[in-house]
Formats: C-alpha cells, structure tokens, sequence
C-alpha cells in the first residue's frame, strides 16, 4: 500500500510539473511575435552602388520605391539628364543628353556630400499616343545609405530581450487576431537617443491597441543611448527604426519600406 501511495505520489508530481512547464511553453510561443527593422528612405543606395552608377537604371536595388517615380518605359526620347549634388556644403551640377552619366555626373556622385541628398531632374518626350506630345519634366531626389546602421548597446539579442521582458511578455495572448499589427516608428539621431518615437498609423487602429501602444511607446522611449549610424568618412546620421508587432502580413508593412 506504501509502495502505491509513493508511485502515485510520484505520478502526481510528473504530471504537475510537466503541465506547468507546457503551460508555460505555451503561454511564451503566444506571445505575438515582434521585430525591430530600419526602415530605407523612399529611395536610396549604398556607397559602393554609388560609385558603380552607369545610368538612371543602375539606381534601382530591392529596397528603394525609384520604379514609382522614373521608369524608362515611359520615355520615348531624353532631353536632359541633370545631376545635382551638394560637394563641402555648395550645390554643384551637371547634364547629360541621356539616361548615361557623363564622366562628370560620375565624379559629381563620387565626390557628393555623404548626408545629403542628390537631386535628378529628367526632361523627357514621353512615349504614348497623343498627337500632341508635350515634353515633360520627372525630379526626384535620392540619399546614400550610411554604411553602419544605428545599433542597440550589445547588439540585436541584447535589444530583443529588452524589449522582450518590458513589453511584449506582458501584452496578452490573444490581443493580436489575423492580420492585426502595431508599430512603433522612432529615430536614433546622432547622439544615439531615441528621437520622435510615434504610433505609426495610430489614426486607423482600432481602440483595443491603444494601452498596447502607449506601453509600447514607454517602453521604446526608455531604452538606452543606442551607437548612432554613420558614413564610410565617419560622418554621423540619423536613422529611423520601427517596432513592429503581431502580423508580418499586414498590409500596411509595404508602406514602411523596410526591405522585406
């Protein structure tokens, strides 16, 4: 009868830790998954890209939006390609009768100032159909990456579990339902603190996120003095992060260019 009473004593003890630590699993594979990702200007490249440009074409790479504003199908004819740059804080420019740089937009861009940005304006015969054509005129403006992002003392790990054990542990299992997200925008300037920390898109959420946010806010508003982005030339920047949480499907991601 001892012998028995022991077994079940034993047992008993199994199945109770054993339900408690399932439980516990369970409860941290519920939390909704989040992630910390730089987010790219609308249209940038790196300074290796830079130096390799041959054309308007070469600008494109997978995380800029150039596509939106220039593509070369809807030119039947170039007028003027002109570059404009900023070289030690003064504006320099020059053109070329194409989509080719010349070898002097080329040394332009090789020698712009890495921080600012470089202006292209495109006079162009557009391609259609119209009997009276008219001439037009495409300006955009693009930035060089930095070439060290913006980094968390000790790293991404380091950064995860902060945000892990001040936040998300505590936002409940079942907050976020099918595509449903949250995000949370904020700068590194060049001190390293966290600088214009906001809700991103706060305006289209529902109200069950609005604690949610505000402790998510807290919580990125506190963390410490990151080692701020900076230029080959050792030039500092500032560079803007988001927070997101829950869904990775959600159809706002797009519009945060982070290069997914």
């Amino acid at each position: 009868m001892k012998t028995i009473n022991k077994t079940t004593i034993v047992l008993f003890t199994i199945l109770f830790f054993s339900a408690f630590f399932a439980n516990a699993q369970n409860e941290a594979a519920q939390s909704p998954p989040f992630e910390v990702q730089k987010i790219y200007p609308y249209i940038s490249v790196s300074k290796a890209q830079l130096l390799e440009l041959e054309s308007l074409s070469d600008l494109k790479n997978e995380n800029n939006k150039i596509d939106l504003e220039y593509k070369p199908s809807w030119v039947s004819k170039y007028i003027s390609v002109e570059i404009q740059v900023c070289q030690d804080g003064e504006l320099v420019k020059a053109t070329s009768q194409n989509d080719i740089f010349t070898q002097a937009q080329k040394n332009l861009l090789a020698k712009a100032d890495v921080e600012k940005e470089i202006q292209v304006k495109i006079n162009y015969w557009p391609k259609n159909n119209l009997i009276l054509n008219e001439p037009k005129m495409i300006d955009f403006s693009f930035s060089i990456d930095p070439k060290n992002k913006a980094t968390f003392p000790e790293g991404e790990a380091a950064l995860n579990e902060y945000l892990g054990k001040n936040v998300i542990s505590k936002i409940p299992s079942n907050l976020f339902e099918n595509y449903d997200m949250t995000a949370i925008k904020f700068t590194i300037n060049t001190a390293g603190k966290i600088h214009h920390a906001e809700v991103f898109r706060g305006e289209y959420q529902d109200k069950k996120f609005a604690k949610i946010n505000q402790q998510l806010l807290d919580a990125v508003r506190k963390m410490p003095d990151w080692k701020p982005a900076n230029y080959v030339d050792g030039t500092l920047t500032d560079q803007t992060f988001v927070l997101t949480v829950g869904s990775t499907e959600n159809c706002l991601l797009p519009i945060l260019n982070i290069g997914r």
